[in-house]
C-alpha cells in the first residue's frame, strides 16, 4: 500500500510511514519495544556511527548538542562560500534535532508513548538524511577559488650612510700653523709635515713636507667642506663620520712637487677631520676616481709658527736680465680647460727689467706685450712662490712678468694684466704659475717652455741645412759612436746612452738606454734632414736652428724586453749635431705635435 501523506510506496508490516512519519491505518502489526530500539539503534549507527549508539544507550534524556564548531573547513570568501556556510550550518541543526528526537523515543518506549515518539523520530531521520545528501552534493559541486599569488619578497633599499647633521661652515680661526704626524702608507709609516700659510674663507694653501722621504716638499691646496653630496662612499671611510653630528670637515690636494722624491704621488685627495682644533685624522685617495682609500694621515698641531722650505735664491751673480734677450721660449700653459700652445720672445733688458712678446697660434694668433723683472728673493710673495716648483736646487733663476697689451687682430677674450712667476733652471727649461690678478693667492694656470734661439718675434723662414756637407747626408760613419748626456723632461733629469751603430746613406740605426728608468732600452731608428720646409715649425724651436752642423730627427718604434712599461714610444727627436760633438734637440711625443715635451743634450 501507499501512504496517504507521501505517496510512497509502503508494506503491509508498516505503521507509519518510514520518509514522512505519518500513521498508516490498517496495517496487521506493531513493532515492540525491543524491536523498536534494534531499528532505532541501527539507523543511529548508520546515520551518527558508534558515537550515535553510545548516545542511545547512555540512557540520558537530555544528550549534549552537536558542537556547532564540528562544521566542515572554512571556505573562500564570496557569495558561494557564504551559501555553503549557512548550509554548513543548517546541518548542524538537523543533526541535532535527529539526537534529540532519537532520544525522546527512547525516553517515550519506555514508558508506552511509542507511537508518537516514532513518528517524530521518523520525520526526523528524514529531514537529518535530505539535508545531508543536499550537503554531500553542494561538497561535489562547489568551486574552489585558486590559491592567491604569491607576494614575491622585496629588500628595501638601504637607508642613506648617515654623516654629520650640521658639520661647521667656518675654518677655525688658529687653524693656520704647523702640523705634524705619520702617514700610514700600506707599506709603512711616513712622518709628515703640513705648513698651513693661507687661510682665505673657507680655502687654505701651504706645503707639506716629508723629512724621511728624501726631504719631499709639495704644494699643498684645500677647503672647508660643509656638505658630502657626490662624495660620501670617500667621507664615510673617515673615522667618526657615521656617528658624527657635526664638527669641522677639511679637504686638500698636492697639485705638485717643490722637489724631492721622484716616486711622489702628486695630485691625489685628503679627506679630513678636524677634532678640537688640534688634531686632524682622514683617508688618502690617489688620483682618480678610485673609492679605495690608500692611506690613512693623522695630524696634530705642534705650533703657530710657519716653517716651510726655503726657496733657492737666484743665480750668485745677482739679479741680471741680459742673458735673456734675443731667447724664444717655446712650449704650453695648461689651463684648467686645456693646453694652450704658446712662444715667450725677450727682446729687450734693462738690469734685472725685461721685455717681449707672447704669441698664442692657437688663440687667432694672438700677440701680447709683456714687461718683467727678475726676482732676487721669495721672501715679499711667499703666496705666490709656493705655487712655483724649483725642482733642481742648483742655482735657479726666479723672475716675473705680466701682459700689458695686445697687438691688434688678437682674440678679444685675451686675460690680460695678469702676473706670471717662473723659475729657470740650469737645463734650460722655464716652467711657474699664472695668477689672473696680483691680489690672487691661487694660480689660474701652470706653464712650461724650453729655451730655444731667436731674436724675432716673428718665426723665421725654413730653409735648407746650412752644411759643408753633400746634400745626400754625412760622410760615411760620421754619426756611428756612443753619445751620452741628459733629457731634460719639465719635471727631472733623466740620464740617456744613445748608441749609432749603422749608417746607411741619410739614414741610421741604434739603440738609447736609460739606465734610471728600469735600464730601459728602446730601438732607434733616424735620418739626417736637409730641408726645413715640412717641419719649420718644429725646427725653429732647436737651438742654433738656420746654423751650420748636421740636422737629424728620429724615434723610438719599439722597447726591448725587460724595460719599464710606462716608457713612452714613437715620440720624435729634433736635433742639431756640431762639429765639437755636441747634440742638442728637442723632443715631441707624436708625429703631429708642435709642443715641446723635453730637451736633450749629448755628447760623443
Amino acid at each position: 500500500m501507499n501512504c496517504p501523506n507521501c505517496t510512497k510506496r509502503l508494506t503491509n508490516q508498516d505503521r507509519f510511514c518510514p520518509y514522512c512519519g505519518a500513521s498508516v491505518s490498517g496495517s496487521t502489526s506493531s513493532p515492540t519495544i525491543p524491536l523498536v530500539g534494534v531499528v532505532l539503534a541501527v539507523l543511529v549507527v548508520g546515520i551518527l556511527g558508534l558515537g550515535g549508539l553510545f548516545l542511545l544507550s547512555s540512557g540520558e534524556s537530555n544528550p549534549p548538542a552537536i558542537a556547532e564548531n564540528s562544521s566542515p573547513a572554512a571556505l573562500p570568501d564570496g557569495p558561494i562560500a557564504d551559501t555553503a556556510a549557512t548550509a554548513a550550518a543548517n546541518d548542524v541543526e538537523h543533526l541535532n534535532g535527529t539526537a534529540t528526537a532519537l532520544a525522546a523515543t527512547i525516553a517515550a518506549g519506555a514508558s508506552g508513548q511509542t507511537e508518537t515518539a516514532l513518528n517524530e523520530t521518523a520525520a526526523a531521520l528524514d529531514a537529518t538524511g535530505t539535508a545531508l545528501a543536499e550537503a554531500s552534493e553542494r561538497a561535489e559541486y562547489t568551486p574552489t577559488s585558486p590559491p592567491a599569488a604569491a607576494i614575491p619578497e622585496t629588500n628595501p633599499p638601504p637607508p642613506p650612510p648617515s654623516g654629520p647633521t650640521n658639520p661647521d661652515t667656518a675654518l677655525p680661526s688658529n687653524f693656520a700653523g704647523t702640523w705634524s704626524g705619520v702617514f700610514h702608507d700600506v707599506h709603512r709609516d711616513i712622518p709628515t709635515i703640513m705648513y698651513v700659510q693661507e687661510v682665505a674663507g673657507n680655502t687654505f694653501a701651504g706645503q707639506i713636507n716629508y723629512p724621511d722621504s728624501e726631504n719631499t716638499f709639495t704644494v699643498m691646496n684645500g677647503s672647508l667642506a660643509t656638505n658630502f653630496t657626490g662624495e660620501t662612499a670617500r667621507w664615510q671611510q673617515v673615522a667618526g663620520f657615521s656617528s658624527a653630528t657635526g664638527g669641522t670637515w677639511l679637504k686638500f690636494t698636492e697639485p705638485e712637487m717643490i722637489h724631492g722624491n721622484d716616486a711622489t704621488v702628486i695630485g691625489g685627495w685628503y679627506y679630513m677631520r678636524l677634532t678640537s682644533n688640534t688634531s686632524m685624522q682622514g683617508v688618502f685617495f690617489e688620483p682618480g676616481n678610485s673609492n679605495t682609500a690608500r692611506g690613512n694621515l693623522e695630524l696634530t698641531r705642534t705650533s703657530s709658527a710657519i716653517v716651510p722650505e726655503t726657496r733657492p735664491e737666484p743665480v750668485p751673480s745677482g739679479p741680471s736680465a741680459a742673458f735673456l734677450q734675443g731667447t724664444r721660449w717655446g712650449g704650453e700653459t695648461q689651463d684648467q680647460h686645456r693646453d694652450i700652445p704658446m712662444t715667450i720672445y725677450f727682446q729687450s733688458t734693462s738690469g734685472s727689467d725685461f721685455s717681449g712678446q707672447i704669441n698664442y697660434p692657437d688663440s687667432g694668433n694672438t700677440t701680447t706685450n709683456i714687461r718683467g723683472s727678475m726676482v732676487s728673493s721669495t721672501s715679499s710673495e711667499p703666496g705666490k712662490w709656493q705655487h712655483v716648483s724649483t725642482r733642481e736646487s742648483s742655482g735657479p733663476t726666479l723672475l716675473t712678468f705680466t701682459e700689458v697689451s695686445m697687438e691688434p687682430g688678437g682674440n678679444p677674450a685675451t686675460l690680460l694684466n695678469g702676473w706670471y712667476y717662473a723659475v729657470i733652471n740650469d737645463n734650460d727649461t722655464m716652467h711657474g704659475a699664472f695668477f689672473a690678478s696680483k691680489g690672487d693667492s691661487q694660480p689660474r694656470a701652470t706653464f712650461g717652455v724650453i729655451a730655444g734661439a731667436s731674436a724675432s718675434p716673428d718665426p723665421p723662414s725654413g730653409s735648407s741645412r746650412p752644411s759643408s756637407k753633400p746634400s745626400g747626408g754625412t760622410q760615411s760613419g760620421e754619426l756611428i759612436g756612443t753619445w751620452s748626456g741628459v733629457f731634460h723632461d719639465v719635471h727631472r733629469d733623466i740620464p740617456m746612452i744613445m748608441s749609432i751603430d749603422q749608417e746607411v746613406g741619410p739614414t741610421f740605426a741604434g739603440t738609447i738606454n736609460y739606465p734610471d728608468s728600469d735600464n730601459t732600452t728602446t730601438i732607434l731608428q733616424g735620418s739626417i734632414v736637409t730641408s726645413f720646409s715640412s717641419e719649420q715649425e718644429r725646427w725653429q724651436y732647436v737651438p742654433g736652428y738656420g746654423g751650420p752642423g748636421i740636422w737629424i730627427t728620429f724615434t723610438e718604434p719599439d722597447m726591448l724586453p725587460g724595460g719599464n712599461p710606462a716608457t713612452v714610444l714613437n715620440g720624435w727627436y729634433y736635433a742639431r749635431v756640431t762639429s765639437d760633438g755636441t747634440m742638442k734637440g728637442n723632443y715631441y711625443e707624436n708625429r703631429t705635435s708642435t709642443i715641446v715635451r723635453g730637451s736633450f743634450t749629448l755628447n760623443r
